[in-house]
């Protein structure tokens, strides 16, 4: 997948484009301040300098006003749902390390009403990495997990089982037995109920946005 921006609003900034990361994904960062005389010549430099890193989908702070100026440069919005879903695993193993937990001590749940694509290809590159999975689907769930264990002999555990985290895939799929973290693919903003990691915590710790400049993506969610 190839890199996307950040737009990131800073008093200090002055349009440079750098390398960075957000969330455990690769990111070509630029801060401008939008305020006073220089501020659209700030924007514009960011813009430029995004483009020319290869960056042409950026994500921007929230209510961003001004993006007639950066299609000007050619620049487009990410399509943050298609982006959440295409990187649940990376996303996974992030929030892993922000509760500072490594991934071959960590059990991971894929939960779903169907056990589609999207969680056997998580499932896959999960095997390698996790203690265990739980694969919770009720359609296609078992072949899934048989497959696994034959291809992998990862322990996989049973439906309903708790995880460290979870992969919710579809809307309706049962929670766990506890209070996991879940990331939901089809939803549009990054929440945590309950106690989110510490640096992931944003003013009252209810609300965790994962892409803080553009508010939209998948969700995480206390399940049981």
């Amino acid at each position: 997948m190839s890199v996307f921006g950040q737009l990131v609003f800073s008093d200090q900034g002055r349009g440079r484009a750098v390398p960075g990361r957000l969330y455990g994904l690769p990111v070509l960062r630029a801060e401008a301040d939008p305020l006073g005389f220089w501020g659209e010549r700030r924007l514009r430099k960011a813009g430029r300098g995004l483009l020319r890193g290869g960056a042409r989908r950026v994500l921007v702070p929230r209510d961003f006003r001004r993006w007639p100026l950066l299609r000007q440069l050619g620049l487009v919005p990410v399509e943050t749902e298609g982006l959440v879903r295409a990187n649940c695993v990376p996303l996974a193993l992030a929030a892993l390390a922000s509760q500072g937990l490594s991934p071959d001590r960590a059990t991971v749940a894929l939960r779903g009403t169907r056990a589609g694509g999207e969680m056997a290809r998580a499932a896959r590159e999960l095997c390698p990495r996790v203690r265990c999975l739980v694969v919770d689907a009720p359609s296609g769930g078992e072949e899934l997990a048989r497959w696994l264990r034959r291809e992998y002999g990862v322990p996989i555990l049973p439906p309903g089982e708790r995880g460290h985290l979870a992969l919710r895939f579809q809307p309706g799929a049962r929670p766990g037995r506890r209070r996991p973290w879940t990331y939901t693919a089809r939803s549009r903003t990054w929440r945590a109920c309950g106690s989110p990691p510490r640096s992931w915590r944003r003013g009252t710790g209810r609300t965790c946005p994962c892409w803080p400049p553009c508010g939209r993506g998948g969700s995480w969610a206390g399940g049981r």
